[in-house]
């Protein structure tokens, strides 16, 4: 065996990360006194205000100022409790934000709170450039941006394929104690991925020259496994299998794929699109099977669960304000109902990889995804009762 095969990747187990936060640092408790009988979306919001009465606010605001567009904008506290709640609110409302945080920017000074709302909103809404751009702004001014501010311009940049921007923001953030040992490890990854590829290639070349060397294709599968590819690695499993490699020499390889999916669960959230991601894990655990790959799959299928019911609350909990506005709000409620049973469905499927084995990954956390999943269920079920 030549030393390119002894490299060893990195396979730092990961516990799974539910991140969740304000948008930015906390906004002062209280705005300019408004005049008597001013708007309400003039002052902040209380912080026991649910996602509906933050977004009439904005709604409200958003009214208002298309109706003259000289009226004063809401304050940053008011687009930063809706940050906070928008994944649970419309994509309409969202947009209305939006437009309301680019003409506060627009008449100036730029505010960090705005700015940092508007880089959650603008990520909630997949705009990765606009992202970027916000957030090079928001630096300017504030050095050190709530970590899941920095996480979002993070995501962003890897969307773009901005290797440079990425390897920046992640050295930039990877040695804050909030930050998480996953973006570190990130870091040396993307770093070194030259490397690795070098001695993909390498292996790649000795097994055109002997197919049946097959104390190579354990570190073909851990270095794709690092790097994330899960087509390469399915590959690499079946190519080895078809030469004699056993299940046995080629499963410790996969915990470095398994690791590599779980940070960037971690790091990169649904803008990693939980879809492809489900997918590619799914077709490892079908490749070459193990406890780990199975508790992947249920992790992933719960991470993606998430911000699809909060989706379906949006939709089935918007208010009416008008005979036009109750019919607009029945058809979104409609649109949340049908949406329930498909979550639920990927719910049985994450249910069946733990039965299945998923629940002896020993690095999977499996009494958190189990918790997860018994909240992810009730919180459906209770939808259910308003459809």
């Amino acid at each position: 065996m030549t030393k390119t095969f002894k490299r060893c990747a990195l396979a730092t187990l990961f516990a799974l990360v539910i991140a969740t936060g304000c948008a930015g640092k906390p906004a002062p408790a209280t705005s300019a006194s408004p005049r008597p009988n001013a708007p309400r979306w003039l002052t902040c919001p209380d912080p026991a205000d649910g996602p509906s009465i933050v977004a009439n606010a904005v709604d409200e605001a958003y009214g208002a100022w298309v109706a003259a567009p000289s009226t004063p904008l809401p304050p940053p506290c008011v687009l930063t409790a809706f940050a906070r709640v928008a994944s649970s609110v419309t994509d309409s409302s969202t947009d209305r934000a939006l437009a309301l945080a680019a003409e506060s920017r627009r008449r100036g000074p730029e505010q960090r709170e705005m700015l940092a709302a508007e880089v959650v909103l603008l990520a909630r809404v997949r705009r990765y450039a606009d992202v970027s751009r916000v957030y090079d702004r928001l630096v300017a001014i504030d050095s050190q941006p709530a970590i899941e501010v920095s996480r979002l311009a993070i995501a962003a940049a890897r969307q773009r394929r901005d290797t440079a921007s990425l390897l920046r923001l992640l050295s930039r953030n990877m040695a804050r104690p909030d930050a998480g040992p996953g973006m570190r490890t990130e870091y040396n990854v993307t770093r070194q991925a030259s490397q690795l590829w070098g001695a993909i290639n390498e292996a790649r070349g000795l097994l055109r020259q002997n197919p049946r060397y097959i104390e190579a294709y354990p570190s073909l599968v851990g270095n794709f496994g690092t790097l994330g590819l899960a087509d390469s690695v399915v590959a690499s499993i079946r190519r080895g299998l078809a030469q004699g490699a056993t299940r046995q020499a080629l499963t410790p390889s996969l915990e470095t794929f398994v690791n590599t999916m779980l940070r960037h669960a971690t790091l990169y959230g649904d803008a990693a699109g939980w879809g492809s991601a489900i997918a590619g894990a799914a077709r490892v655990d079908s490749v070459l099977s193990s406890p780990s790959t199975k508790s992947l799959v249920a992790v992933l299928v719960l991470r993606a669960a998430e911000p699809r019911t909060a989706e379906i609350a949006a939709l089935v909990a918007a208010p009416g304000l008008s005979s036009a506005g109750d019919a607009a709000s029945e058809r979104r409620r409609a649109s949340g109902c049908q949406r329930i049973p498909d979550v639920a469905a990927s719910l049985d499927v994450a249910q069946a990889r733990l039965r299945e084995g998923g629940d002896r990954y020993a690095g999977g956390g499996v009494a958190q995804v189990r918790a997860g999943l018994d909240a992810a269920r009730s919180k459906l079920a209770s939808l259910q009762v308003r459809c």
